[in-house]
């Protein structure tokens, strides 16, 4: 029991050490992927630097709040890699018929 024990203690512990950081800098400059109106933000938001400064890792599951530009997700999709998952939210009363479709047109 003891070195169950210990050998989960020293996998929880493990895992840290083993998280590989996210390439936001290649998602940030891989302006094709991305529309144009976002591309534009990126002087005022830095994206690069905010979320390398939060440690965003592949494989990450995150939440892009307030979500119908698709700003974030554009960045967190390709930063965290297949394994990761982007949640976009977005209350209902805010849709335009463009988000609706934007966001329809994922699942």
């Amino acid at each position: 029991m003891r070195a169950l024990v210990l050998a989960a203690m020293i996998s929880v512990a493990a895992a840290p050490a083993m998280a590989v950081p996210a390439d936001v800098k290649a998602s940030v400059a891989a302006k094709a992927a991305r529309s144009e109106a976002n591309v534009k933000l990126d002087a005022l938001r830095k994206p690069v630097q905010l979320l390398n400064w939060l440690g965003l890792q592949k494989g990450d599951r995150v939440a892009d709040m307030f979500g119908g530009n698709m700003y974030w997700a554009e960045i967190f999709g390709p930063a965290i890699g297949p394994k990761g998952r982007v949640t976009i939210w977005q209350p209902q009363q805010f849709y335009g018929q463009k988000v609706f479709d934007r966001l329809t047109a994922l699942t």
